[in-house]
């Protein structure tokens, strides 16, 4: 019996008799998987309104150059739209000769990038101003979708203070029907690879007489919601003695509503032959989410209501230490089969708050926790802020560069473990030094246990790892030949060392 050594910090030894050969199991390096399939970038209406055919372009091949798969490009702002709608008229100011919408999938498609329709779902308006479209949903009366409250007032076209938004009554099954033709309109007219709902929740006052949840006194009080509420419960939603109850039934409506748009974009799915997932963008603390905001993503993700959860931990360097762990704990709890990918507050990253650094720890605090992405909000934090934005851009994409996976045992880097890289191995068995392309666990020499892993490997392609990186794919033997090739090196040594 023979022994080949070579050593570097580690030693490797290959024994063998004859033609028989006894392969050890060697374990690969741990590499997460997923989290870099999904690497999203938020595009606001107004980082684009006005812009030319090839300035949104010029957007979307940015996000190419960063790495970006998914772009979550802003359609609707406040009950109108940025794009040729057959329920909500155009955005005010925007000129209809060009169609944005449809400018930023076709670039989206030419440099591989998903788009994702973003809504914003229950805004209504935010100023004074009323529209100056007749046919804006503000004034539907039959019935209002606005709001009104206890004391019968309707709530103001720009909002409670401190809103900024006046929104959509919830309750009503007729806001549920046109939120849901606008989804539809968008996902079977437009070839878009994705729905994404944000301000998906409770928007009013909260209280702090009433343990700081939704105001009950400014939830919708009209007639029609609480006959609602009484077919639905029998109980009187105009009694605060059923305040509980009625809050319940809110945040159960809200609920209704995404579990609507989700078979709204599953049917597209059939109707178009296409994928469209549906997303939301959800409060960064699942408990507050459903405490404060009525918003009870925790259930949507553990019924499937949504494709994507994307939790927004908008942090800065004066909150980080003392929240992402929290947040990522809470989030990382939910048992679902949907995908959590975490929204980051780049735009909040300046100088003072933290720099590219803090965006880098952020993405690797949750690439650690076994997310399934990060999104980045937003695009401004990227491009158009100097030399801080391309700084952040570096930074990121040296991150990924990092967790990028690696096919382990293709030693001649084409892409497939195959009897090439067997050549590679052997031509370069016992050499020792820094960067040898059949070192596979890079311990600094080629040795048996490079060998191992590329027996392990075998068949394997760099696609296949890409595509499906979580399951462990079956790995085919080795071709005959190359055993006898090993055999045949053993005893080329083993005549040499007996000559020497």
């Amino acid at each position: 019996m023979t022994s080949l050594h070579c050593t570097r910090r580690h030693t490797c030894a290959l024994a063998a008799t004859g033609l028989l050969l006894i392969v050890s199991s060697v374990g690969a390096p741990a590499m997460a998987a997923g989290f870099a399939d999904f690497s999203g970038l938020w595009i606001n209406r107004y980082e684009y309104n006005g812009d030319s055919v090839s300035s949104i372009r010029s957007r979307i091949e940015n996000a190419a150059s960063l790495g970006i798969t998914d772009v979550m490009w802003q359609v609707r702002g406040r009950a109108d739209a940025y794009y040729d709608s057959e329920h909500e008229p155009w955005a005010q100011g925007l000129s209809e000769s060009v169609d944005p919408l449809q400018v930023a999938i076709d670039a989206a498609h030419d440099n591989g990038i998903k788009l994702h329709a973003w809504m914003n779902t229950m805004p209504l308006w935010n100023s004074s101003q009323l529209p100056s479209d007749g046919d804006h949903p503000i004034y539907n009366d039959d019935p209002s979708f606005r709001v009104t409250d206890y004391y019968g007032d309707l709530e103001p076209s720009d909002g409670y203070s401190g809103s900024s938004y006046a929104r959509v009554n919830h309750l009503l099954p007729e806001v549920h029907d046109h939120i849901n033709d606008v989804v539809r309109d968008l996902s079977e007219n437009y070839d878009v690879d994705g729905v994404h709902l944000d301000y998906i929740r409770w928007m009013g006052p909260t209280s702090s007489s009433q343990g700081y949840r939704p105001d009950w006194y400014y939830l919708p009080h009209d007639d029609y919601s609480h006959d609602l509420f009484f077919q639905a419960t029998g109980l009187d939603g105009s009694s605060f003695s059923n305040a509980t109850a009625y809050r319940d039934w809110n945040q159960s409506r809200i609920t209704d509503l995404v579990a609507s748009v989700k078979q709204t974009v599953d049917a597209a799915e059939v109707s178009t032959g296409r994928t469209i997932d549906l997303s939301a963008a959800v409060w960064n603390n699942p408990d507050t989410a459903e405490h404060d905001y009525l918003q009870d993503y925790r259930s949507w993700l553990e019924q499937e209501l949504v494709d994507i959860a994307m939790p927004m931990l908008y942090l800065s360097s004066s909150n980080h230490d003392r929240l992402f762990d929290d947040y990522v704990s809470r989030i990382t709890s939910i048992e679902t089969d949907s995908r959590i990918v975490v929204g980051l507050g780049s735009y909040l990253h300046d100088e003072d708050g933290g720099g590219p650094e803090l965006t880098v720890e952020e993405l690797q605090g949750l690439y650690d926790a076994g997310l399934d992405g990060a999104a980045f909000y937003g695009y401004g934090s990227f491009f158009g802020t100097g030399s801080l934005g391309v700084a952040r851009q570096e930074a990121v994409k040296d991150f990924y560069e990092s967790i990028a996976p690696v096919l382990v045992g293709d030693y001649n880097s084409d892409g497939v473990v195959d009897g090439a890289d067997f050549t590679v191995w052997r031509d370069s068995f016992t050499q020792v030094g820094e960067g040898l392309p059949a070192d596979g666990n890079n311990d600094g020499c080629v040795c048996i246990t490079d060998y191992h892993l590329w027996v392990q490997h075998y068949g394997e392609t760099l696609a296949d790892l890409i595509a499906a990186p979580a399951e462990a794919a079956g790995v085919p033997e080795p071709a005959t030949w190359s055993l006898l090739a090993l055999a045949g090196l053993v005893a080329a040594r083993r005549g040499a060392a007996r000559r020497g």
